[in-house]
């Protein structure tokens, strides 16, 4: 899949298993020759490590330093899109 392939963007699904998802990709990439990785982490990941998604993501931004990726991580801190699944407890 990673065939000719120099830079990813990887975006993990809320799982579980997330951190470990994450590493199996960063392994994989690492394997295919992929350069630079683009990675979509969470506002403040690194200081609010008390809330297990952003410990994953945190532990994945780690890891992509230990992994020495030429590395892109993105801290967005809200996807007005969210609002989509609350929008009955917002109308009402």
């Amino acid at each position: 899949a990673f065939k000719d392939v120099t830079t990813l963007f990887l975006l993990n699904a809320v799982t579980g298993d997330e951190f470990a998802q994450a590493i199996i990709t960063l392994n994989v990439a690492r394997e295919a020759g992929v350069d630079r990785i683009v990675y979509l982490s969470v506002f403040e990941a690194d200081r609010a490590v008390n809330v297990p998604h952003f410990a994953v993501k945190f532990g994945a931004e780690r890891m992509l330093v230990q992994m020495d990726f030429s590395a892109t991580i993105l801290r967005p801190t809200y996807f007005i899109d969210n609002e989509s699944m609350v929008k009955d407890v917002i109308m009402e």
